[in-house]
């Protein structure tokens, strides 16, 4: 049996009005806590970033920079946006049908986990190619 989304105006709607406030405190909550969480992060890796950057001569720390924006380059590849798709019918699905919900959960979470497992593959084999080629070191 098909169906096509509801607009989101329409999800909206068919909440009950007793329930926004519930909605919207909740809304805030959680905003609060993420920016809370990625402003924390930053500051980490700030951080970790100075503390490297005086234990690391400039060669070392240029290579540990490169070698940083490859993992980034990699774990962002094997993420394929997921966490987007996921959030989208989670909110969508998850009043009306929560059989569906669990369906794009696994869904979610299997794909997740075997383009990790390939992009990490991948990183793994070509690495010795990476420090040779951008690097300049042995590949051996």
């Amino acid at each position: 049996m098909s169906r096509t989304p509801a607009h989101p105006s329409a999800v909206v709607a068919a909440v009950p009005a007793r329930s926004t406030r519930s909605i919207e405190s909740r809304f805030l909550r959680a905003s609060g806590l993420v920016t809370i969480g990625h402003v924390a992060s930053r500051v980490v890796s700030l951080a970790i970033g100075i503390a490297t950057a005086r234990l690391l001569s400039e060669p070392e720390f240029g290579a540990f920079g490169v070698i940083q924006s490859t993992l980034g380059m990699f774990g962002a590849a094997a993420g394929l946006s997921l966490g987007m798709a996921a959030t989208r019918y989670v909110a969508l699905y998850r009043l009306s049908e929560p059989e569906r919900v669990r369906g794009v959960m696994l869904v979610t979470l299997g794909i997740g986990t075997v383009s990790t497992a390939v992009a990490s593959l991948a990183l793994f084999l070509g690495a010795p190619w990476i420090v040779h080629r951008f690097l300049g070191g042995d590949p051996g």
